[in-house]
């Protein structure tokens, strides 16, 4: 298990990419985090011949977003591969697809690796990339489609009036995120374990979140681990008493605690 102080300083880092990798490997360890690291430092080498040091950044930036979504083929799948899959970054990095919070960790670490000034933010309400060109000139950037728009920032008589289209996002921010969509999708394809992994992780990032404690206790009590799954029942009765899901989790609480008086 990866303890809280090492979660805290994955999030301290800068390396969204790697540290994002670190998160996969709890629920597959079959990833190699250095091959895949590899595959990416080869479409950087790649992508590092596309920049002219006589153009613009604005059109360097064009002429990687090209190859990327162009020639290599970066981009979201209607094929019926598993969501769980698309949420991997490793997946993404190999099959060059993904969901678009798995693309936008993805193309933006590509982008940072070649000097770009690259982040994540939510604009109208999905991840985008971020690449800032100067003080006043960005371009906000679809991850699984490689669309743009340019944005040219016009200095304000007040500098206390924000009028920027999207929300900036922590690391922290987007791990909860990107862990809150993996653990849907294995829940979603029975794999519970798997689950299991992203709960425990999420638990770490939000310790006192009575619906992590909620959702941990529906997939151990699924697993037969009544004890901690009935102490996680108890907790989010009580955190949530309002909830509509309370009522039925207190019938669920009575039938475990009955289980387990017949087990023992």
């Amino acid at each position: 298990m990866l303890e809280v102080k090492v979660v805290n300083e994955l999030l301290s880092s800068e390396d969204i990419f790697t540290n994002a990798l670190l998160f996969e490997k709890r629920w597959n360890q079959q990833l190699s985090i250095s091959d895949t690291k590899q595959k990416v430092a080869e479409i950087v080498d790649t992508a590092t011949l596309s920049i002219k040091p006589d153009e613009s950044d604005a059109d360097n930036l064009d002429s990687v977003l090209d190859l990327l979504y162009g020639e290599l083929m970066f981009s979201s799948t209607c094929q019926p591969i598993p969501e769980s899959l698309l949420l991997s970054p490793s997946y993404g990095v190999y099959f060059r697809t993904g969901d678009e919070v798995t693309l936008g960790i993805i193309i933006s670490h590509i982008l940072n690796s070649l000097s770009f000034d690259s982040s994540l933010v939510i604009y109208q309400e999905s991840i985008h990339l971020h690449v800032k060109i100067s003080d006043s000139e960005y371009f906000l950037i679809e991850p699984a489609s490689g669309m743009q728009e340019r944005f040219i920032e016009v200095e304000n008589e007040s500098k206390l009036i924000d009028t920027r289209p999207y929300e900036t996002i922590s690391s922290e921010g987007i791990f909860k995120m990107l862990l809150g969509y993996q653990k849907m999708a294995f829940m979603d394809e029975g794999l519970l374990s798997q689950a299991l992994c992203c709960v425990d992780l999420l638990m770490q990032l939000s310790p006192e979140d009575p619906y992590e404690r909620r959702d941990r206790g529906f997939l151990l009590q699924q697993l037969d681990c009544y004890k901690v799954a009935c102490a996680d029942f108890e907790f989010f009765i009580e955190k949530c008493p309002q909830d509509p899901v309370a009522d039925i989790m207190k019938l669920q609480l009575a039938d475990m605690k009955r289980k387990r008086h017949i087990l023992h």
